[in-house]
């Protein structure tokens, strides 16, 4: 039986004065050096150990650490990249946007690059055992490149009426539970045990959702007005409603309503939220443990996209493209300073 994603609870509004005590810090910024024009908006991703692999557009892949490495070289078949998922042991994959799109992952280590087709797939993650979970409209599928190149996706299941183009797919660690992101909101899957389940639909008016993805019970942040709502995603029942400190300037236009966020994502043990304020451009990161916010600026475009590598300590912050610029690409480091 499908679970009701349901559920509320009070903001708390009381909270401390920001403390200097989480340390939030930008330590990379494509846009500024790094062949930051070619930079796509939706072209990186952080490895587990807070490495950052980006696309440029021209099809380029590079490795960031404390140098720049080229892991694939420039490619026409690799232009019109639409995603950029990083995995465990030096693995990624992409998705290639043309007729058919093309999903492909590359190993690292090993060299080892394989690719499959799929109509109309949107977004990729990768699950347990190096597979891929691919969202292609209403459609979820399975595809496993490390079991041989002439593996074919197998179906998961269908999406409810309700998805109609998802942004992002997310999975838990332990691949119990998988969320389909679109601007309405997220549908949440049970995945284990089989058969795979839709358990509901959380609304919102976001473009991305995090899963606290190694977090007992996980739960997702989905960013609505100037709250974030933490919702368990076995029963959909709200954790925490968090109301957000907005920018000391809410909006660049007198009169106009304060600004509303946009995306959140909730770390993976759970302890961290990040979100961002479209205007003026700004990263806010609340740890739950102490009760303690920092907010950051960035920009010149909005916050569009926050995902978290498998840790607490780094998170990447895609921001749209705006009048300054095309987009750019933030790598940032949470540290909790004692």
């Amino acid at each position: 039986m499908a679970v009701g994603l349901v559920g509320c609870q009070g903001p708390r509004s009381e909270r401390q004065s920001p403390s200097p005590e989480l340390g939030v810090a930008i330590v990379h910024d494509l846009q500024q050096g790094f062949k930051g024009d070619d930079v796509q908006d939706a072209g990186g991703c952080l490895t587990g150990d807070g490495d950052l692999i980006y696309a440029t557009a021209v099809g380029e892949i590079f490795q960031l650490d404390e140098q720049v490495h080229s892991l694939l070289p420039p490619a026409n078949a690799r232009e019109s990249i639409t995603s950029l998922v990083c995995g465990d042991g030096g693995l990624f994959g992409w998705i290639q946007d043309n007729r058919v799109d093309t999903i492909s992952t590359f190993d690292v280590n090993s060299g080892l690059l394989r690719s499959t087709r799929i109509t109309d797939a949107s977004a990729i993650t990768f699950s347990s055992r190096r597979s891929v979970l691919i969202a292609a409209e209403t459609r979820l599928l399975a595809w496993f490149p490390h079991l041989g190149k002439n593996t074919a996706p197998v179906p998961v299941g269908a999406a409810s009426s309700t998805m109609s183009w998802p942004e992002d797919v997310e999975i838990t660690s332990n691949a119990d539970y998988a969320a389909l992101v679109e601007p309405g909101g997220a549908e949440v899957w049970r995945l284990n045990p089989w058969p795979p389940e839709v358990l509901g639909f959380l609304r919102c008016d976001c473009w991305d959702a995090g899963l606290s993805t190694n977090a007992d019970p996980p739960v997702a942040a989905l960013a609505t007005g100037d709250r974030v709502r933490l919702l368990r995603l076995d029963t959909g029942r709200a954790v925490e409603t968090l109301k957000l400190r907005p920018p000391s300037v809410p909006t660049s236009v007198v009169g106009a309503p304060p600004p509303e966020l946009g995306i959140a994502a909730v770390s993976p043990t759970g302890r961290y939220v990040a979100a961002g304020w479209p205007d003026p451009p700004t990263l806010t990161v609340w740890d739950r443990e102490t009760d303690e916010e920092v907010l950051v600026e960035v920009g010149p475009g909005p916050p569009a996209r926050i995902s978290w590598t498998a840790t607490d300590n780094y998170l990447l912050v895609e921001l749209g493209a705006s009048a300054e610029g095309n987009g750019n690409l933030l790598q940032v480091k949470v540290t909790p300073r004692s």
